[in-house]
């Protein structure tokens, strides 16, 4: 990016920026989020873009060593494999949430009761959370950040799925109580 920006007698964040997206380039369908500009505005701020050299090798420190500032954007691709959710209200006003993936450091409890609390209205101790008991939910496949990208739409669907579901018992049963003592 940077070579090209200097070809081209351009700033490379502003040559990123220009080129930036908000749709998906295959789907041609809005990304659910996007900040790479707000990212590298920020940067670019923080280190004082706007202060250094563009021609390379310019910038050096005063023994003469040389100073490299360059712009970068990386993508981890998050992939997902079909997941099953399984949500139930207790008897004290709790939320269940059982998952077939396993825990390996990732997180998955802690980001599933989130994702749920909020979708519920509740607060993330409000949600238990199981993973890993087939008993519960099919097991799906858990290498990295897969079973979280897997299992935190599958929860938050099966969340929607609740809210609808106590919405026709009751005009008020959208929502979820909090716990009793």
């Amino acid at each position: 990016m940077d070579e090209l920006a200097y070809r081209l007698g351009q700033d490379p964040v502003a040559l990123r920026l220009t080129n930036d997206t908000t749709t998906d380039p295959i789907t041609k369908r809005p990304l659910s989020s996007r900040h790479v500009a707000e990212c590298l505005q920020r940067g670019a701020e923080r280190f004082g873009w706007s202060r250094r050299s563009m021609a390379p090798g310019s910038m050096r420190y005063d023994d003469g060593s040389q100073i490299g500032w360059g712009v970068a954007i990386g993508a981890y691709p998050t992939l997902t494999v079909p997941t099953i959710a399984r949500l139930r209200v207790t008897e004290n006003g709790g939320i269940f949430n059982a998952v077939g993936g396993h825990e390996m450091g990732q997180g998955i409890r802690t980001a599933l009761a989130a994702a749920v609390a909020r979708k519920l209205g509740v607060s993330p101790e409000q949600v238990t959370t199981e993973v890993g008991d087939t008993s519960l939910a099919p097991q799906h496949l858990t290498a990295g950040s897969w079973g979280t990208a897997s299992a935190v739409p599958a929860a938050t669907d099966a969340a929607d799925a609740m809210l609808k579901a106590l919405a026709e018992i009751s005009p008020n049963g959208s929502q979820i109580r909090p716990p009793k003592s």
